[in-house]
């Protein structure tokens, strides 16, 4: 196989646990990243806005990365799905240990205001207009 599927993944709250917004929020902060729509464009990945796709920029052959929060009734599960060239599996494995403890303590606050707009407007959006009238 030519490229590598990462995934690394933590224990997380499940829908009936006081956190359950919470990771909610830490999904949106987190966010998607593609290599066609977040660096193409750009001639410095350094003016990304979200800090962990600047570190994704750094890597040109990793393609794709998702941030999954998938709660259960009991439990739940939280972590990054990585995928690019087999030259970067290190790479992946380390931004998925390392990440979420810088980015514990180096959050930014538009990073937080974007993704609370964010939640909020997917959780509007759950009904239609015309549900809602």
């Amino acid at each position: 196989m030519i490229n590598t599927n990462v995934g690394v993944f933590y224990d997380a709250p499940s829908w009936h646990d006081k956190d359950y917004y919470g990771f909610l929020l830490l999904q949106r902060i987190w966010g998607n990243y593609r290599v066609g729509e977040h660096n193409g464009h750009l001639n410095l990945m350094a003016k990304q806005y979200n800090s962990h796709h600047i570190s994704l920029g750094d890597l040109p052959d990793v393609t794709k990365q998702e941030c999954v929060y998938a709660p259960y009734k009991d439990c739940g599960i939280w972590g990054n799905y990585y995928f690019g060239n087999e030259v970067f599996t290190r790479q992946m494995n380390y931004l998925g240990l390392a990440s979420p403890t810088n980015k514990a303590t180096h959050v930014h606050d538009v990073e937080v205001y974007r993704a609370k707009n964010k939640l909020y407007n997917e959780l509007m959006n759950l009904q239609s207009t015309q549900d809602t009238m």
